[in-house]
């Protein structure tokens, strides 16, 4: 039987799927649980990015840094650019699925004013 990573993901139980939290990870976590009074899967979200003492978590909370509307724009971008997802996705791979899609509409895009800079200048020298 393997572990259900998604689910671990969702609870806060891992960092990312497949990869479990580190030792000073899971320190933060606990350290973090125990000064908030949230779930684990409330604070997860923070220790994932980087958040691993109280000061930087206050300082996260006071610039305004909340995760849940981080998750609510990740999910726009995400739409915006046609990204299908389902709800469990975790944000990791979210966002490197944007990543991967900006970088592709960038290529296009260049590749698209290249061809119509070739074909403008085939048209000047008829």
């Amino acid at each position: 039987m393997s572990l259900n990573w998604p689910a671990l993901y969702a609870k806060g139980r891992c960092k990312d799927i497949g990869i479990p939290w580190e030792a000073h990870e899971n320190e933060a976590l606990e350290a973090l649980i125990a000064h908030t009074g949230l779930e684990r899967h409330a604070i997860a979200p923070f220790v994932r990015e980087g958040v691993l003492t109280v000061e930087q978590y206050e300082a996260a909370k006071a610039g305004g840094d909340n995760k849940p509307s981080a998750r609510a724009e990740l999910e726009a971008q995400a739409k915006e650019l046609g990204i299908e997802f389902a709800p469990e996705t975790p944000d990791t791979v979210l966002k490197g699925q944007i990543t991967k899609a900006r970088k592709k509409a960038e290529a296009d895009a260049k590749a698209a004013a290249e061809a119509a800079k070739a074909g403008g200048d085939n048209k000047d020298d008829v």
